[in-house]
């Protein structure tokens, strides 16, 4: 469970075992379980994260723990219809050697012609905290297992920064992939003003980052001015990018030489992460629960427990929120038609309390994050 204080306004690879299946899946149940709108889609106990539509918006896929079926608490990729329901495929690592490590499967994304997956493969022994090993694959979709690696990680960009975990994976073109990298910092007083113990590791997005599947040869590169990107998407019909940056208010647009401007202003909304966009529809978390840290070099780090969920009409320079009592949401992904939203939302539960003769808010985010869709007008 996360405490935190409420920060803007709320409403009040790998190891690379080529035995993963893309197994077929029940297929009897279509829509979602409890009808409704917006309508929740997963009751998986843990986590349902990171939904990425397929390009024609007839399903997404989505990152999930199995429990039950994956006592080595691995993440697998499903696939599931736009509306919801039973999944009609999921990816997991079910290599009998496998057993002893913790396998996850995360950041999917569709090719925009719909035959080919990217995602991020780490592994870890089970017992083990860190000592993970990533990789960022390439695959046929019908075949996942049969990947091609792109980049190994941890790895070390042309500047010398550290790149420790990728996030925010999507397809820039038919041969190329945009994502944010991340970094590990270390931050001495993460709780101010209650600092006890050693520094932790805080991860952060550091820069938009690149990839050029040239065969046999793929690079990756870093987007220019893209200093301390808190989340990325690619712009629709074009090369270009909208980024948002830790501590702003502000998603920017820009082309993959450097430069951009401003495209939407949150403002007094709050600080703005979790890009997304469809033609002239864009989706992101404003506000919310999150912290920003400082390591002591000035860099804006900044961890994210969830906001409030907007989707922005670019032509008309309008917003309107998408709310459900008691929710944060986060990694919002819109259908490439515009049709819908699907979100992780987690519960959020909002105490006050007086001490005194003050009277406090304490905000708790708890339980798994489960994915929601709201249809748009």
């Amino acid at each position: 469970m996360k405490r935190l204080a409420l920060a803007g306004c709320i409403t009040l690879l790998a190891a690379c075992s080529h035995s993963d299946a893309f197994a077929p899946h029940d297929t009897s149940r279509s829509g979602p379980l409890v009808a409704g709108t917006p309508a929740r889609l997963t009751y998986n106990p843990a986590a349902s994260v990171t939904p990425a539509w397929l390009p024609d918006a007839s399903a997404f896929a989505y990152g999930f723990s199995d429990l039950e079926a994956r006592l080595d608490h691995d993440q697998c990729i499903g696939i599931m219809p736009a509306a919801g329901g039973s999944l009609t495929g999921r990816i997991c690592n079910v290599n009998p050697f496998s057993g002893d490590s913790t396998d996850t499967f995360a950041w999917p994304a569709v090719s925009p012609n719909g035959t080919r997956l990217a995602y991020l493969r780490s592994s870890r022994p089970r017992a083990a905290q860190t000592d993970q090993r990533s990789t960022l694959v390439v695959a046929p979709l019908a075949a996942p297992a049969s990947f091609t690696p792109v980049r190994s990680l941890p790895f070390q960009g042309g500047d010398g920064t550290f790149y420790v975990s990728l996030a925010d994976l999507s397809w820039l073109g038919p041969e190329q992939l945009v994502m944010l990298g991340e970094q590990d910092n270390s931050v001495s007083c993460p709780d101010p003003p209650a600092c006890t113990g050693d520094p932790v590791l805080v991860r952060s997005g550091r820069r938009v980052l690149v990839a050029t599947l040239a065969p046999g040869a793929p690079t990756v590169v870093d987007v220019l001015g893209t200093d301390w990107a808190s989340s990325v998407a690619p712009v629709s019909g074009s090369t270009d990018i909208y980024y948002t940056v830790a501590g702003a208010s502000q998603v920017y647009r820009a082309p993959l030489t450097g430069g951009g401007s401003v495209v939407h202003d949150f403002g007094a909304e709050g600080i703005a992460r979790d890009v997304d966009a469809a033609g002239n529809r864009l989706v992101a978390v404003a506000g919310g629960v999150l912290r920003l840290l400082d390591d002591g070099s000035g860099a804006p780090l900044q961890q994210d427990f969830g906001g409030r969920l907007f989707v922005v009409n670019l032509a008309a320079g309008t917003s309107a929120e998408l709310a459900i009592p008691a929710t944060v949401f986060r990694h919002p992904a819109i259908a490439p038609d515009g049709s819908s939203v699907v979100a992780e939302g987690y519960a959020l539960t909002i105490t006050r309390f007086t001490s005194g003769g003050v009277q406090f808010v304490d905000t708790a985010v708890t339980g798994v994050p489960t994915l929601w869709r709201f249809p748009l007008q």
